[in-house]
């Protein structure tokens, strides 16, 4: 019975582990014409309709790290994002 116990841990931790979506992390350089430019981060709100994050923005050469929900998004950022990767795979689609 505990060898049945253990058995069944594992399977469905193994189950588990497939069926979890896949993250990645990717760069996102917003264009001219972008739906991202001149938005701001609070307003796209790509955490809770995407569960994608901003993870940093390279801006004029410089880093910002956890960037604030209120910085506007410029032409040339590269954002650097992360998360489920059909999800930034449909955000790539909907923001050029």
């Amino acid at each position: 019975m505990k060898n049945f116990k253990i058995l069944f841990m594992i399977i469905i931790f193994a189950i588990s582990i497939s069926c979890a979506p896949s993250l990645m992390r990717t760069t996102y350089i917003v264009e001219e014409g972008s739906l991202f430019a001149g938005q701001a981060i609070r307003d796209l709100d790509l955490e809770n309709r995407y569960d994608v994050n901003i993870l940093r923005i390279k801006r004029e050469g410089k880093l910002i790290t956890n960037p604030s929900p209120e910085i506007v998004l410029q032409t040339k950022d590269t954002l650097y994002l992360f998360g489920n990767s059909n999800s930034i795979v449909q955000i790539e689609k909907i923001f050029k």
